[in-house]
């Protein structure tokens, strides 16, 4: 008899062991489902904040009136607390990431209405940290941008149509001058550009080389080209003149100007 209390009395305590494990345990969020003129919205919210200083430079999103508000450095509702979903009228993802207690934080993602992604970050404790790219209707990315609590950090690059197109260094959210990409195009006619301006400095170089000559040279060699024709005319007259005086021997003739009739 006392096996069998005992035997009942455990199998009572089981029963409502079971039981109590399969309650679902309270937590401290609850969701709200609401609807925009453009889309709707499905949050989940902190039934109490607890002890949260706010900190200026902060934007908190909270809960009231049916509502998500959104402030720099303070609340005055239920904050925003783990995941969160947007959609719009077509039922496609608007909007998605997650909160911590009101900040955003972790991966966030937007796309546009015909579910082409239009926006990628990385938030940590309300700040942008990491990589930012956003996107065109057309799936073109525009930018990508590097963010370090929030603040621009390291490269930011623009692309037209879909190919780099400026890149600007930043440091500590302060912009360096920007650097313009030169397409394949322009590369090409710089080329050429250049091989024509050294044509024509090689060509210029001689015409100043000509030019700083000094006249003088050019006097000289007028004069020596000169005396080189005279001296070549005054040889050739004197040749004359020597055949003249010297005529060539003729042969030997008689008296009356025959020649000897040889015997």
């Amino acid at each position: 008899m006392q096996r069998f209390f005992i035997f009942l009395t455990c199998f009572t305590l089981a029963g409502l062991l079971l039981q109590f494990r399969d309650v679902p345990k309270k937590t401290n969020t609850f969701t709200v489902y609401i609807n925009f003129e453009n889309h709707s919205v499905r949050a989940n919210v902190l039934y109490e904040a607890g002890k949260i200083k706010s900190k200026m430079g902060h934007i908190y999103y909270w809960y009231a009136n049916n509502d998500i508000k959104k402030t720099d450095g303070g609340f005055d509702g239920k904050l925003l607390h783990g995941e969160y979903k947007s959609f719009y009228r077509n039922m496609n993802l608007k909007e998605q990431g997650s909160f911590s207690y009101g900040l955003k934080d972790g991966a966030w993602k937007s796309w546009y209405e015909d579910g082409k992604i239009h926006e990628l970050g990385n938030y940590k404790k309300g700040k942008e940290q990491g990589e930012q790219a956003i996107y065109d209707a057309q799936g073109n990315i525009v930018s990508k941008t590097n963010f370090k609590k929030g603040i621009k950090q390291g490269k930011t690059i623009s692309y037209q149509n879909g190919k780099v197109d400026t890149i600007v260094n930043y440091k500590k959210g302060e912009p360096e001058p920007a650097k313009r990409v030169k397409s394949k195009s322009e590369t090409q006619k710089n080329k050429l550009n250049d091989s024509t301006k050294s044509k024509i400095s090689k060509t210029n170089g001689a015409q100043d080389t000509i030019a700083k000559t000094p006249k003088s040279s050019f006097i000289i060699k007028k004069i020596f080209h000169k005396k080189k024709a005279h001296d070549s005319i005054a040889s050739g007259k004197n040749k004359q003149n020597e055949k003249k005086e010297n005529p060539p021997k003729n042969k030997s003739k008689t008296a009356n100007g025959t020649s000897p009739k040889k015997t």
